[in-house]
């Protein structure tokens, strides 16, 4: 059987849009660690860091015909780096720059490898501050897909 266009999108993110985010395509970060859900942050080995999950999602669809809907679709990725030093002065730049690291691989990218009918970035919110040794952002990402035929 083979996967859900929802499924199939929410991979393509995973495993193609992030996963190509590194230093020497141009980048500032190396990302290594790409999920779908979040884990606990505390249980993660330093070398994970910076981490993207590709986390909660609220969906709406609409009927186009009997088998066949758009699905448009808010994905929240979190952002997370943790701390280089002792000192906690910079984390938050480090977080704008994977901000900018997240913006940059979904804008090279708008339709998904033609996955999706649009992209955009719809939001983006930090923690508090450099209080600990983390910093976390939340990037709203909306898109329209539409399924094909009976493979929701």
């Amino acid at each position: 059987m083979s996967n859900s266009k929802r499924k199939t999108v929410l991979n393509y993110l995973r495993d193609t849009v992030f996963k190509g985010i590194s230093v020497a395509g141009g980048y500032n970060f190396d990302v290594v660690d790409v999920e779908r859900g979040i884990r606990e942050v505390d249980s993660l080995p330093n070398s994970s860091f910076p981490a993207i999950f590709i986390s909660k999602t609220v969906e709406h669809r609409k009927n186009i015909t009997v088998n066949q809907f758009h699905g448009m679709i808010d994905i929240i990725v979190f952002g997370i780096v943790k701390k280089r030093t002792s000192s906690l002065v910079g984390l938050q730049e480090d977080l704008d720059d994977l901000i900018e690291d997240i913006t940059k691989a979904l804008e090279a990218d708008r339709t998904f490898g033609n996955r999706v009918k649009w992209m955009e970035i719809t939001g983006i919110e930090t923690d508090d501050g450099d209080r600990d040794p983390f910093a976390v952002c939340a990037v709203t990402v909306s898109l329209v897909y539409c399924s094909e035929g009976v493979t929701p």
